[in-house]
């Protein structure tokens, strides 16, 4: 049994080294999968961080694409508009490269300059084709002198476009140096200033046009105050009288100069004129009179943006308007005089002459066959001239009944008073075999006892001038006109126009204002009887109410009256 053992145990021996080897190869190969597994866990996770690197880079190009198209937006947005801005404002851009001689221009600049944007190359020497010829010196020279300090600089100048309008400009720069101090590039923008220049120069102009006139109007002293009463304007022929000092720079230092004892009231007025309301008063300052006014001056919008304060020097007028009026007086005195005179005169001198011509008419009856034809003519000669002295004396008296005044206006038909007088001339029209035509409708107020008479000399008138042979022809119309149509009349009111015509004699267009004269006559008394006083007392009539009158003729073709009444 024992050897049994001890042949059966190298048996196991080797039984157990096999086993043993294979257990060790085993665990070898156990090692080996466990390191294989390890490499590929280190490599799995190497991948996965690999992969998360990738997406993180992905993440990151896709966060810097949409970063770089949000710029690019935001940079044609911003671009779009500052283009925008350039055109609403005039204002463009532009960058000199001095080395080059070129010129970057922005759109709006081309079309400052009434060119099409990139439709031109531009140097300096182009650009100054395009400079007004009187500024060209002055650009080259300003930017000349700029160089030496190389700090920003100005330029206002003007510019011809192709179309030949000239346009104002205003161009800011700014040098840019390289690390050596060199200029290497200008740059700026430039801004169409046109309008602005434009207003600034009406301005000027309107300004300039007002100093002028409150430095020439007669005997005043003009001062404008801002709406804080500050002093803008003092300027008229009596501002020293005002304020020899030159001490007027305020409303304050205005009241102490002027009102040095009491200024309240001019204070009030002030206040008053800066809530749009106008007030003046008169005031003695420094042994004159002046009338002083506060007028309210207000902007386009109608707010009040100052006071005008006028003080006119009415000292010698006032002496003078005294001097008048006690003159005034005096004439009234003396016409009220000479009017009596004239009328009593000329009622006393047609008692003698109603004698005259009555013994002269007796002598003729009575004693006609004992006088010899001398005597005879010298009493029909008589006769005629008391005739004429009475005609005279009527007509004296008529035009000085119509210069008085005190006579009322009414209503009156112009139709029915020129039928009265066409009726009162019945006689002499169907002598002369004249056809009158009349076309009025108007009503008037007027004087009624004038009127006809105005219309009774003028047809007598007619009468009297016309053509041997040929009969008379009257036309007689009337037309509303307005005062702005004709000379001589009131702008802001509507007249009747009276027109009346004949086909008689006329006369030279020359004496168309001479025949309205006291006592002128065209022809002597042997070839058209009157006393030259009949067309005088239509003048003073037309006159009476505020109207005109007025002749047109031509010698041989007849004349025609025009009277402008005022219509209510």
């Amino acid at each position: 049994m024992i050897y049994f053992f001890i042949w059966l145990l190298p048996a196991v021996l080797t039984g157990l080294i096999v086993l043993l080897f294979k257990y060790r190869n085993s665990q070898k190969n156990v090692e080996l999968l466990s390191e294989e597994l390890r490499m590929e866990r280190l490599s799995r996770e190497q991948a996965e961080q690999n992969l998360i690197r990738q997406e993180d880079l992905l993440v990151n190009i896709e966060k810097i694409a949409h970063d770089l198209k949000e710029a690019s937006f935001k940079l044609v947005q911003s671009e779009t508009l500052l283009k925008e801005a350039e055109a609403l404002s005039h204002n463009g851009s532009w960058e000199w490269s001095q080395e080059k001689n070129a010129f970057y221009w922005s759109d709006e600049l081309y079309r400052i300059h009434g060119i099409e944007p990139e439709s031109a190359e531009v140097d300096l020497r182009f650009y100054l084709t395009l400079i007004h010829p009187d500024d060209v010196q002055y650009f080259v020279t300003t930017l000349a002198d700029t160089q030496n300090t190389l700090s920003p600089f100005s330029i206002d100048y003007r510019i011809v476009r192709a179309d030949g309008s000239i346009r104002y400009l205003s161009l800011n720069g700014t040098f840019k140096t390289d690390f050596s101090g060199r200029v290497n590039k200008v740059l700026g923008n430039t801004q169409d200033v046109t309008e602005l220049k434009t207003t600034s120069l009406k301005l000027e102009r309107s300004e300039s046009i007002y100093r002028a006139i409150a430095r020439n109007v007669p005997d005043s002293a003009v001062f404008l105050f801002d709406e804080n009463l500050c002093l803008l304007l003092a300027e008229g022929t009596s501002v020293k009288s005002v304020d020899p000092g030159s001490l007027i720079l305020d409303v304050d230092s205005f009241h102490k100069v002027v009102f040095p004892v009491d200024h309240r009231q001019s204070s009030e007025f002030i206040e008053s004129a800066l809530l749009g309301h106008e007030n003046r008063f008169h005031c003695f300052i420094n042994q004159k009179t002046f009338k002083i006014s506060y007028t309210p001056v207000y902007v386009s919008g109608g707010e009040v943006f100052g006071v005008m304060v006028v003080m006119h020097d009415i000292t010698d007028l006032e002496r003078t308007q005294r001097s008048l009026e006690v003159k005034v007086t005096e004439l009234n005195r003396s016409n009220k005089d000479l009017e009596q005179f004239a009328y009593i005169a000329s009622h006393d001198l047609q008692e003698p002459l109603r004698k005259i011509r009555a013994f002269g008419e007796r002598l003729k009856m009575k004693y006609a066959n004992l006088l010899e034809g001398e005597g005879l003519d010298y009493i029909s000669r008589m006769a005629n001239a008391s005739e004429r002295m009475q005609l005279l004396i009527d007509d004296l008296l008529t035009f000085s009944r119509i210069s008085r005044p005190g006579d009322e206006l009414q209503p009156l038909k112009l139709e029915y008073t020129i039928s009265q007088v066409i009726q009162d001339l019945e006689y002499s029209i169907e002598k002369k075999k004249a056809v009158v035509h009349v076309d009025v409708k108007h009503e008037l107020k007027v004087v009624p006892s004038q009127l006809r008479q105005l219309f009774q000399n003028l047809f007598s008138n007619s009468l009297k001038f016309a053509k041997e042979e040929v009969p008379l022809l009257i036309n007689v119309t009337s037309v509303t006109v307005s005062g702005q149509d004709h000379e001589g009349l009131q702008n802001e009111k509507n007249y009747c126009k009276i027109e009346i015509a004949d086909n008689g004699i006329g006369f030279d267009s020359q004496y168309d204002r001479k025949i309205f004269t006291l006592f002128y006559r065209l022809h002597s008394r042997n070839e058209y009887e009157g006393t030259g006083i009949g067309l005088a007392i239509c003048k003073k009539i037309v006159e009476n109410h505020n109207g005109l009158i007025e002749a047109d003729a031509e010698k041989g073709k007849g004349a025609t009256f025009r009277i402008f009444l005022p219509v209510e």
